[in-house]
């Protein structure tokens, strides 16, 4: 015979929590505003699926890494290429918005530090084994930047790199991707409603239970200028360090295009899309995100509607400059300036909207931040 939980349990506070906040969802689903409806199809149906995403992919990759060390052919590395991609491009999305345990914890940094330090690589690479712990390795010695450049050579018409996959390499190889993997599921377990339950926190802002515990969101309002912040955020990082500053453009001097990340996959185009991508299911409301940030402009008012209509413009305008640019954007810069500018100037319109026209339009207040002005 099983005995009951004592009241003050952990499981049982926790069951009870999520109870309490599953009957007040159910019970406003009628009468939720359109905001309380956006923030639980955005924690439900983006954020938590994408980590869950973010941390299987990973998984993944780490495994198939373990399998190409193991017994190296074309057909693993080509695996392995195909799925670093993946992740590389999923990060890329959660990273567009940069929210709760992703922030919290700082791991963009360990995940993200481009451009990869070559000496301290190098350096690294000189003394890894098998039982180095990564999570003692400098950032911008490993994560996708480090893993990326395993996994590629440097030039394309001279790949080596099978034949290079042997001792230390795949020793470090082997120990980034498992420490990335690491770092993907300890955020997918913050989002799990079995974990840090950070998806019920943000699918009930406004509207936690009164049970004792703090909430990091007492209004809707508050939950939604985190977001918009976020975005603003996102969108100011990669307009100055992933084009701008590598490009040569605005105030940036002389092209950098070593700076520009993920050139040898071929991919910095393509993340830069799909931080567009992700910037869309949520301000627009696609993808089972209704009524989106969009729906809940149009219901504030004859100022939101003009702010919702001004967005999504830029939106499809900034997707289409980006979609001109070459797949690894160190090739063009040099021969591209004019789509380069005009790319740098979509994203500079779309942010600038969603500063001066969305948020004052929610009645969000932004906060300062390190790279406005850029």
């Amino acid at each position: 015979m099983s005995m009951p939980l004592p009241p003050t349990s952990p499981a049982t506070r926790h069951a009870a929590w999520l109870l309490a906040g599953l009957a007040l969802l159910s019970s406003a689903a009628q009468a939720a505003t359109p905001a309380q409806r956006f923030l639980q199809a955005l924690a439900e149906h983006e954020f938590l699926p994408a980590y869950q995403g973010f941390a299987a992919d990973s998984a993944a990759l780490a495994k198939t890494s373990a399998a190409l060390c193991t017994r190296a052919d074309a057909e693993k590395l080509q695996l392995a290429r195909a799925q670093w991609r993946a992740v590389y491009l999923r990060w890329r999305g959660l990273d567009a918005i940069q929210f709760g345990p992703a922030l919290d914890l700082r791991v963009g940094r360990a995940l993200d530090a481009w451009p990869l330090r070559e000496s301290l690589f190098q350096r690294q690479l000189a003394k890894v084994d098998a039982h180095t712990d990564f999570r003692e390795v400098g950032a911008q010695a490993k994560g996708l930047p480090a893993i990326e450049h395993l996994l590629w050579p440097s030039t394309p018409a001279a790949d080596t790199t099978l034949g290079e996959l042997t001792g230390a390499r795949c020793s470090y190889l082997q120990g980034a991707t498992r420490e990335l993997a690491r770092e993907a599921q300890m955020l997918a377990l913050r989002w799990s409603p079995q974990g840090g339950r950070y998806v019920r926190e943000l699918a009930l802002a406004g509207h936690s239970p009164q049970d004792g515990r703090h909430h990091p969101f007492p209004t809707e309002r508050a939950a939604l200028g985190e977001l918009v912040n976020r975005i603003v955020a996102g969108l100011e990082v990669s307009l100055q360090q992933r084009l701008a500053r590598p490009a040569g453009l605005g105030a940036n001097g002389a092209p950098q295009p070593e700076r520009f990340e993920a050139v040898r996959s071929a991919s910095s185009r393509d993340g830069l899309l799909a931080q567009l991508a992700a910037l869309r299911r949520v301000l627009l409301g696609e993808n089972g995100l209704a009524p989106g940030v969009d729906g809940v402009l149009r219901a504030s008012g004859d100022a939101g509607i003009e702010a919702a209509d001004t967005v999504r413009g830029l939106l499809d305008h900034a997707e289409r400059s980006l979609q001109a640019l070459p797949a690894a954007l160190d090739q063009g810069v040099g021969t591209q300036r004019p789509q380069f500018e005009a790319a740098h100037l979509a994203l500079r319109s779309l942010l600038k909207a969603i500063q001066t026209e969305l948020a004052p339009s929610l009645g969000i207040t932004l906060d300062f931040n390190e790279n406005d002005g850029d």
